[in-house]
């Protein structure tokens, strides 16, 4: 997994500073279960499972839970009021168990489960609901960005709140996916003076199948089974989880043949073959909704220049980067909404690989000795590797690179201006779920 970019609906500056896709790689790699031993000691119920991934998380605070790397986390301690089923793509219920929409499409009323408690043993209400829904608003990033339509909140009854949209919005049932509900009277008690956020950077307030054990920072996740799970046990479920980041993937390797982690994360493409030729292990690829950017800043810098950007777009090689960055484990991207997603429409025109017309179209913007500042995150290889090829490429035909490695949290913080934004950025865009909306607005949409 990976972080997505950030987006605000709600501040019309920062949304100008991010930058316009260049060009896109789909994974077909599912990061499930990328590379893990064939029977997990946790399989049969029970015992530990050990889980290694290179990106260390951000907060646990669901606020930020458009964020990849936190939404791993959150998933266990947390519920949502509807939710994907594994594998499926049709809304179900979760803390929800009905609910009904006006017929202008501005009022939502919700029916609650009972008998729901979070990990603190306090019962789950509606008042949960109208505080995490306020105070997403309230604080207005991450996940404020999926639900901008959101106006307020009214608890009819425990088991039943209501509300209202500032207009119309169809993927809002689709958007509380990622809208974890917190425990509001554990919440009061921990607010400080920024709305629990820095208490929720180390701490949980969910109802969810696991509770938080320990963290140590940078280094471990232990998560621990909550006894008293609303949906219950079924037997198949590890009664403690461990998530350990390794930020180097040859370890995350050397700790999985050695039996030591249970299932790795970020195996590197080129340590496929070997697993798949090792009895006691599996290799599960699959049409994901993620694809790999290049960012360009529209509002300054060289890349303002349409015709520099249309040159960067051909300064990339498309093809190689399937064949020898993702060994085939991928595809180039065929539009912008990423093959498994619905709605998608096949043939749409492509960036082509041509570093002579790339060029020309620099000397005709004036810029054949431009300096391009690239950002990307070096933990995750694919980033890398296309960094190192984009990198070469442009070198031949006269740019200067500045490359920038950083973190995800770094890379959120440049874009919240202009000024910081870089010129180019190399990320994942991770939908936050299978909606068109949660790639055509996020990442397209001209204001």
């Amino acid at each position: 997994m990976g972080p997505r970019p950030i987006n605000r609906r709600s501040n019309a500056n920062r949304r100008s500073s991010l930058p316009v896709v260049a060009t896109t790689v789909s994974l077909v790699l599912a990061l499930t279960a990328a590379c893990s031993s064939s029977t997990p000691p946790a399989a049969s119920g029970g015992g530990t499972i050990k889980i290694a991934d290179t990106e260390p998380l951000q907060t646990f605070d669901p606020q930020q839970a458009t964020n990849s790397t936190v939404d791993e986390v959150d998933i266990p301690l947390y519920n949502a009021l509807v939710q994907y089923p594994a594998g499926g793509n049709q809304v179900q219920g979760e803390l929800a168990k009905s609910w009904t929409v006006s017929s202008d499409g501005i009022t939502y009323t919700f029916m609650l489960n009972k008998g729901i408690t979070f990990h603190d043993g306090s019962p789950f209400t509606a008042a949960d609901v109208k505080y995490t829904l306020d105070r997403i608003k309230t604080i207005n990033t991450g996940v404020a960005t999926m639900i901008a339509n959101y106006d307020s909140s009214n608890v009819v009854a425990d088991d039943q709140v209501t509300v209202k949209l500032t207009a119309p919005y169809s993927p809002f049932i689709n958007a509380l996916t990622r809208v974890y509900i917190l425990n509001s009277k554990l919440m009061k008690q921990n607010e400080g003076s920024d709305h629990g956020q820095s208490w929720l950077s180390n701490h949980d307030a969910g109802s969810g199948r696991y509770s938080l054990k320990k963290y140590t920072t940078n280094q471990e996740v232990d998560f621990t089974a909550y006894n008293n799970y609303w949906k219950g046990w079924d037997g198949k479920h590890a009664k403690d989880v461990v998530l350990l980041y390794v930020v180097d993937p040859g370890t995350e390797r050397t700790l999985l043949q050695r039996g030591d982690i249970d299932i790795a994360m970020k195996i590197n493409k080129d340590d496929l073959a070997s697993f798949k030729s090792t009895s006691g292990f599996t290799v599960d690829a699959a049409n994901t909704l993620v694809q790999l950017y290049f960012w360009m800043n529209m509002q300054k810098g060289p890349t303002k220049d349409p015709r520099v950007r249309k040159a960067l777009a051909m300064a990339y090689d498309y093809d190689t980067h399937v064949k020898s960055i993702l060994l085939g484990y991928g595809q180039k991207a065929d539009g912008p909404l990423p093959v498994a997603m619905p709605c998608h429409l096949s043939g749409v025109t492509q960036p082509t690989f041509d570093l002579a017309a790339a060029k020309q179209l620099l000397a005709d913007a004036g810029q054949s000795n431009m300096t391009v500042k690239i950002t990307y995150l070096p933990v995750i290889d694919e980033m890398k590797k296309a960094f190192e090829m984009l990198q070469s490429n442009l070198t031949q035909i006269g740019v200067k690179v500045v490359a920038v490695p950083v973190t995800f949290p770094q890379y959120a913080d440049l874009t919240k201006k202009v000024d910081t934004t870089p010129d180019l950025g190399v990320l994942y865009a991770f939908p936050a779920y299978p909606d068109p909306d949660a790639v055509m607005f996020i990442n397209f949409w001209s204001k």
